[in-house]
């Protein structure tokens, strides 16, 4: 299930995010798991994703989403 709503939802972004597809992939994990588990924490975060990859792994991987630059947003106020 996860699998399928991460890639619908990352489709959907892209004409609206400026990202890279596995940058995309990542906000909408991050999204997803924010909202389902009520933490901000990216440890706990990090077991929750549904992944071959270990639990470290997928930690560092949230943590370079947040360390190399932000995402064009487009501008919503105007």
């Amino acid at each position: 299930m996860q699998l399928s709503l991460t890639k619908s939802l990352s489709f959907s972004l892209d004409e609206h995010i400026s990202l890279w597809r596995t940058r995309r992939e990542t906000l909408v994990w991050l999204v997803i798991l924010m909202i389902q588990n009520g933490t901000v924490s990216l440890w706990r975060l990090a077991g929750y994703v549904d992944t071959r990859a270990q639990t470290l792994s997928v930690h560092r991987r949230l943590e370079r989403f947040f360390k190399y630059g932000r995402p064009h947003l487009p501008r919503l106020i105007t």
